[in-house]
């Protein structure tokens, strides 16, 4: 897995900031609390589809490492073709189409 520059997750949508203006806006905050970006003011805040999006960004870019992970490292590189393809297709159901479905009713703000 690679290195991770961006401010970590959990990140979150907040209002409790104001612009400079002293009107309401929404600001991204990340771990500790960081600040990650502010708008200036409501009308020129992300949508809450595009705000869901983006707030779950680390845990896409998390989730996606993750399956490139264990797809570029097959834990049983010595069994037959088709022991492989049986071990895989038990990962994907068992594990990875979870996590996605998981991930993207997050994103969709399902859950």
């Amino acid at each position: 897995m690679t290195t991770n520059k961006h401010t970590p997750g959990l990140w979150f949508w907040s209002d409790v900031y104001r612009t400079t203006y002293n009107e309401p806006t929404l600001s991204l905050v990340g771990s500790h609390s960081y600040g990650i970006l502010s708008c200036d003011g409501m009308a020129n805040s992300p949508s809450k589809a595009d705000a869901l999006l983006i707030a779950q960004s680390p845990e896409l870019l998390e989730t996606i490492e993750y399956i490139a992970d264990r797809l570029s490292n097959p834990p049983s590189a010595c069994r037959s073709p088709e022991e492989r393809l049986n071990e895989l297709l038990e990962w994907i159901d068992g594990e990875i189409l979870p996590m996605c479905e998981r991930v993207i009713a997050e994103v969709k703000g399902e859950t």
